[in-house]
């Protein structure tokens, strides 16, 4: 062995076998994604919108039934069918034992102003509390817009009153109960999730509209013309801003 210049190390041959560089540190792991990179929609839970094309058919459903109402309406025999039925069911509904207008009233109730008031409330909260602030700011908003479009149904359906302008005159085409009570009860149903849960909510809306028209508060025709409007204006919502799964 021959020392050279500290550690002894073998000696082949004439030269030394110098030792290597000592071993670097190890590498760092490569990092993640960068804080700045915005993840796209798939690795983002929440992040992806509902389809477009249940909200389009629903628009045209109900477009589509309000005008062939509307048309009816024009031609005459609509109104007479909606008048003859009307005083058909009311009559038969009057003519049953009495648990008959107890049940009709009782439905009738889901379509009173409060109490829809209250339905819209806690629809506004469940998106809030389910979605967060935004998601219930738009569901309150989205109300605003309905009720606009409301205003804009009466106006354009009123009929004149003697002594008052027509645009203050207020017309029952279509059923601004009905028409509420299928957006309240619809949305609040679907906030509570589900696929089903908004069609749940139409039905209670339509049991409550049956009522209606079975106490005398609404014509048939009118009942149907406000359930159709909600229905395009809630199919129109669905396809201008899908929401989030």
């Amino acid at each position: 062995m021959k020392r050279v210049g500290g550690p002894s190390v073998p000696v082949v041959g004439a030269g030394a076998i110098r030792p290597g560089p000592p071993p670097g540190p190890p590498r760092p792991a490569r990092p993640g994604p960068s804080p700045w990179s915005v993840p796209g929609p798939a690795a983002r839970p929440g992040g992806l919108r509902h389809s477009r094309w249940p909200g389009f058919l629903l628009l045209l459903l109900g477009a589509g039934g309000f005008a062939l109402v509307v048309a009816a309406m024009r031609d005459g025999p609509g109104m007479a069918w909606s008048k003859s039925v009307f005083i058909d069911i009311t009559a038969w509904v009057a003519a049953r034992p009495a648990w008959a207008p107890e049940v009709a009233a009782d439905l009738a109730v889901l379509t009173r102003p409060t109490l829809l008031c209250v339905v819209g409330g806690a629809a506004v909260l469940g998106a809030w509390a389910r979605a967060g602030f935004g998601a219930g700011l738009r569901l309150f908003l989205l109300f605003g817009v309905a009720r606009a479009v409301l205003i804009a149904f009466a106006v354009a359906f009123a009929t004149p009153v003697e002594g008052m302008p027509d645009w203050q005159a207020l017309a029952r085409f279509p059923s601004a109960p009905v028409f509420w009570a299928v957006l309240a009860w619809g949305w609040l149903f679907t906030v509570l999730g589900g696929r089903l849960m908004p069609a749940v909510g139409v039905l209670v809306a339509a049991a409550a509209a049956a009522g209606r028209v079975a106490v005398g508060d609404d014509a048939p025709v009118d009942a149907i013309a406000g359930g159709l409007a909600a229905l395009a204006f809630w199919g129109a919502v669905s396809w201008v801003a899908p929401g989030r799964r």
